[in-house]
């Protein structure tokens, strides 16, 4: 099918690529057939955030300090941080809950029975449940869209080192990377 269009070599690349990527589909099914509880899902996030903060600094940083000085990659990690910033006000957030004011003495009441209900008819639960669902939704967003950031380069590197000698293994490494991320963001 794709041997019109592509070379024997780039679909290699391109079946390594989807494989490493579709490893993510394995811990999805992991998080779906055995939900992580609380203690396992902080232990795994705590996993994740240590390897990803040594590899970022030993790894990333150290390594291109060494190579290119430490000020232009300071400058470079900091241009990051401050972009991620900047943005950070333009993604969506879906709240749409407002707070009303409660000055009545039966509506404080009301309040605390949690019976208060604003003009739609909205009990404090209801609101605090969209407030929440809003959230989640807006988490889901950010994290769907740092997913995908995070992945696209990966499989550039095992497509790009699918063409050496190293490929299956470059694509073994990343498929085993990517089942242990999903759990925790499920």
């Amino acid at each position: 099918m794709l041997s019109g269009v592509l070379d024997k070599g780039e679909q290699h690349a391109l079946l390594l690529s989807t494989l490493a990527g579709l490893s993510t589909s394995i811990g999805g099914a992991i998080a779906i057939v055995k939900k992580p509880g609380n203690d396992l899902l902080s232990f795994l996030l705590g996993v994740a955030i240590g390897v990803m903060a040594t590899l970022s600094i030993l790894e990333m940083w150290l390594h291109n300090a060494l190579e290119h000085g430490p000020i232009a990659i300071t400058a470079a990690t900091a241009a990051g941080v401050a972009l991620y910033y900047i943005a950070q006000p333009y993604f969506p957030d879906f709240e749409t809950h407002q707070a009303t004011p409660h000055t009545a003495s039966s509506d404080k009441a009301a309040l605390v029975a949690g019976q208060q209900q604003d003009a739609k008819g909205d009990t404090p639960q209801k609101r605090a449940a969209t407030a929440r669902s809003a959230e989640l939704l807006r988490l889901g967003l950010l994290m769907a869209l740092t997913m995908t950031l995070h992945n696209f380069p990966e499989g550039f590197a095992v497509a790009f080192s699918s063409f050496t000698s190293i490929g299956p293994v470059m694509a073994i490494a990343i498929a085993v990377h990517n089942i242990p991320e999903v759990p925790p963001l499920s």
